[in-house]
C-alpha cells in the first residue's frame, strides 16, 4: 500500500473546501485535469533544463542523484513562486476577457460557445524536413516558432497549444489575431532561407472551451484554411474580415472547397498596409495572388465532420 503523505493530505482538504464551496465535482476533475497536463508539461521541461545543465562528462550514477538533489532544494521553491506568480497574471487576464453580460447574469451563468477568432500557423515541409536533417535540429527549429509565437502574442490573443510544427490561437476580436500572425509570418521568414516558411488560417464563429482546448466549426475551418494557404500567406474568411474593418489589405476572396467542409468556402489572402514610403503593388499582380491560391484535390466530406 502506497504511503499517504501531507502532501497528499493537504490537496485532500483541498478539494473538499472546493466541493463545500458549491463547485460541482465534473467542474473540479476538469480543471484538476488540464492543471494536471500543464504540470506535467512543467515538471518535463525543467527535466531537460536540468539535464543539460546539471549532468557532466564522467559523472557517476551516484553524482547526477546528489546534483538532482541538492538542486531540488534550492531551485523547488524558486520555480514554486515563479509558476504562482505566472497563474495569477493569466488569471487575472483571463477574467479581465471573460465579459458576462445582462443575459448571463439572468440565468446564472456563462454561456458555453461563444463567437471567437481562432488561427492556426504551421511550418510547411516541417516533416520532409525531419527526413534529412537531424532530431535535434528539428527540436531547435519547433522549439524557435514557439518561442517567437510566445513572444508576439499579446493579449487578448492566447495560445491554445502547440503541436509539433503548428501552434493553434484564440482571440475574441480578429484584428489582433491577424496582426500578430502577419508578424509572426515576418518573423518566421527572417530566420533565414534554411528555415521553413510558415502558414496561417483565420476563421471565427462559435466556438466553445473545453478544458483547455476549443472546439467547433470556426477551430475546423480555421485549420483547413491553414491546409490550402500557401507559404508565407495568412488566409481568412469574409467574416474575419468584416470584424478588421480597414485595418489590413485584402485581395479577392475566391471559393475553395476544404476537405472536412461541406460547401464552398469564401478565403483571401490578408497582409498588412504598406510602410510609409513603401510602394504597393500594383491590382494585376494582387489578381494574380488571388487567383494562384492552391486547389485542393480532396472533395469535402458529406457530413461535414473533420477526417
Amino acid at each position: 500500500m502506497q504511503e499517504i503523505t501531507n502532501a497528499d493530505l493537504t490537496a485532500a482538504s483541498a478539494l473538499a473546501q472546493l466541493l463545500a464551496a458549491g463547485i460541482p465535482s465534473e467542474e473540479v476533475v476538469d480543471v484538476s485535469r488540464v492543471a494536471g497536463q500543464g504540470v506535467s508539461s512543467i515538471a518535463r521541461a525543467i527535466t531537460r533544463v536540468a539535464s543539460r545543465v546539471l549532468v557532466r562528462a564522467g559523472d557517476s550514477e551516484l553524482d547526477v542523484s546528489r546534483r538532482y538533489v541538492r538542486a531540488a532544494d534550492e531551485f523547488f521553491p524558486l520555480v514554486t513562486a515563479l509558476g504562482i506568480y505566472q497563474f495569477r497574471g493569466h488569471l487575472r487576464e483571463a477574467l479581465r476577457q471573460e465579459a458576462v453580460g445582462r443575459v448571463e447574469r439572468e440565468t446564472g451563468g456563462v454561456r458555453g460557445a461563444r463567437d471567437v477568432s481562432v488561427a492556426f500557423a504551421d511550418l510547411v515541409g516541417f516533416t520532409r524536413l525531419g527526413n534529412r536533417v537531424h532530431a535535434d535540429e528539428i527540436g531547435r527549429v519547433a522549439g524557435r516558432l514557439v518561442t517567437l509565437a510566445y513572444e508576439l502574442a499579446q493579449p487578448p490573443v492566447a495560445i491554445v497549444k502547440t503541436i509539433g510544427d503548428a501552434v493553434m490561437f484564440v482571440s475574441p476580436e480578429p484584428t489582433p489575431l491577424v496582426d500578430c500572425l502577419l508578424r509572426l509570418v515576418d518573423a518566421v521568414d527572417a530566420e533565414g532561407e534554411d528555415f521553413p516558411q510558415l502558414r496561417a488560417g483565420v476563421a471565427r464563429g462559435p466556438a466553445v472551451e473545453v478544458g483547455a482546448d476549443w472546439y467547433g466549426h470556426a477551430v475546423n475551418l480555421a485549420s483547413r484554411l491553414t491546409a490550402a494557404a500557401r507559404p508565407g500567406y495568412v488566409v481568412a474568411t469574409p467574416e474575419v474580415r468584416a470584424g478588421t474593418g480597414a485595418s489590413f489589405r485584402w485581395s479577392r476572396a475566391l471559393p475553395r472547397h476544404l476537405r472536412g467542409v461541406r460547401g464552398p468556402v469564401l478565403m483571401a489572402r490578408v497582409r498588412a498596409h504598406p510602410a510609409p514610403g513603401e510602394r504597393a503593388r500594383g491590382l494585376l499582380e494582387a489578381a494574380v495572388q488571388a487567383l494562384t491560391l492552391p486547389v485542393d484535390p480532396e472533395p469535402a466530406g458529406d457530413d461535414g465532420v473533420v477526417g
